[in-house]
């Protein structure tokens, strides 16, 4: 979700990217027959949708439930990387990613920055990239990152209709360990429920609110809740949701503000977002 402040970096979001990137192990020898089928299906599912949204657009807000504070936000994607995220209120900030290079403008200071990202290799600029855009781009639309291999469990939600899997894994960082759960809707793989077990504690992120079309052949999250510790902490609606809109490559590039500078800043592996 937007912060109402500076994005802030997300290290749980950050672990699966890493360990996705760098290879997880994949034993196809180790798995049943019928989590190979499920897995199967799951990933099938997943591709398909990816192949049917090449692209979109959305807006929206997040409301946080302690303070009643809002952020609105703007976010666009078109495959297959390129990204505009855009806080508007209350402090407005673009973040926006062409497919080589990552730039922000400020605009309480009238800067456009332009963020090296050669000094970092692919897979830790994949998840400076994931830390950034997270915020603004909620799961549901493309596909998650999910591994493969052995620690990877995909099972039929017991009690609960037949047509919803769950996808489940526990990977580790270091000495920390990380559990990680998707709930999807076969066979377009809507996603319903998305759980985060880290060391910091458990987040929850539920569905609420869904916009369907025939015409897609899948549902989008229109509405969501994210629950921490089984709290509700905040509420996120969209105001806008357009699937496979024309964008041009050139929505993705970022122009220096009037009356503004221009900067280059080279991000290096010991750096992280929050502290650019």
């Amino acid at each position: 979700m937007p912060d109402s402040g500076a994005m802030r970096c997300s290290r749980t979001a950050a672990v699966l990217v890493l360990v996705v990137a760098a290879g997880c192990p994949c034993t196809r020898s180790a798995e049943l027959p019928a989590k190979t089928s499920l897995l199967s299906q799951l990933r099938s599912g997943l591709a398909e949708r990816e192949r049917k949204l090449e692209s979109y657009r959305l807006e929206g807000a997040t409301t946080d439930v302690a303070s009643g504070q809002q952020a609105r936000f703007r976010f666009a994607f078109r495959a297959p990387g390129q990204m505009r995220g855009e806080l508007l209120a209350p402090t407005p900030h673009v973040f926006a990613f062409d497919g080589h290079q990552l730039a922000e403008v400020a605009a309480d200071t009238g800067t456009l920055t332009q963020w090296d990202l050669t000094g970092l290799d692919r897979h830790r600029a994949d998840a400076v990239l994931h830390e950034i855009f997270a915020p603004f781009a909620p799961e549901g639309f493309r596909a998650p990152l999910i591994p493969a291999g052995p620690q990877v469990q995909v099972t039929a939600i017991d009690g609960g209709d037949p047509s919803v899997l769950r996808v489940s894994a526990d990977l580790a960082d270091g000495a920390e360990a990380y559990h990680f759960e998707y709930d999807f809707r076969a066979p377009a793989m809507d996603l319903l429920r998305e759980l985060t077990r880290a060391p910091s504690g458990e987040r929850i992120i539920e569905v609420v609110k869904e916009r369907c079309d025939a015409a897609w052949g899948f549902c989008l999250p229109a509405a969501w809740v994210e629950k921490v510790g089984g709290q509700e902490i905040s509420r996120t609606v969209l105001s806008t949701i357009e699937a496979n809109p024309a964008l041009a490559p050139s929505d993705f590039v970022l122009a220096v503000p009037d009356g503004g500078h221009a900067e280059t800043r080279r991000m290096l592996a010991a750096d992280d977002a929050g502290g650019r």
